[in-house]
């Protein structure tokens, strides 16, 4: 199968994901550049919320300079990792609505990850927390 038609695919399954979110500028898109237009805003929405939630965490790990050394360079590896992956993913700016919406989709996995780090939940069972958890606080 080639390299475009995986990324489509795993597209179209993001783009329906979308598709059932709530937000009132999807509702109302009619548009290729209404549908743009969302798709940018929901990922500035989804970046501003990862960097709001790594800064908490920065914030509790304030202490323990190791462990926010380790998280920046975690941080700055996952971006680096993310922006590969999409240029993998959607080499050419064909089909930018699809690298949008999935850029936006890994966004905010990172920010659950994120999440789930700052409430102290452990990494194989999310949810509970774990004895000896990395970030504990």
């Amino acid at each position: 199968m080639s390299r475009t038609l995986v990324a489509v695919l795993f597209s179209l399954s993001v783009t329906c994901a979308f598709a059932q979110r709530e937000s009132p500028c999807w509702k109302t898109a009619t548009s290729d550049s209404d549908m743009n237009r969302c798709a940018a805003s929901d990922a500035s929405e989804a970046e501003a919320e990862m960097n709001h939630v790594y800064q908490d965490l920065l914030l509790k790990l304030k202490r323990d300079g190791k462990a926010t050394k380790k998280l920046r360079a975690a941080q700055d590896a996952w971006i680096a990792f993310r922006k590969a992956q999409m240029e993998v993913l959607f080499p050419t700016d064909e089909y930018r609505i699809c690298y949008v919406l999935t850029a936006t989709a890994v966004t905010e996995a990172r920010t659950a990850e994120l999440r789930r780090m700052l409430k102290d939940e452990d990494c194989c069972c999310p949810g509970i927390p774990g004895p000896g958890h990395p970030f504990e606080g």
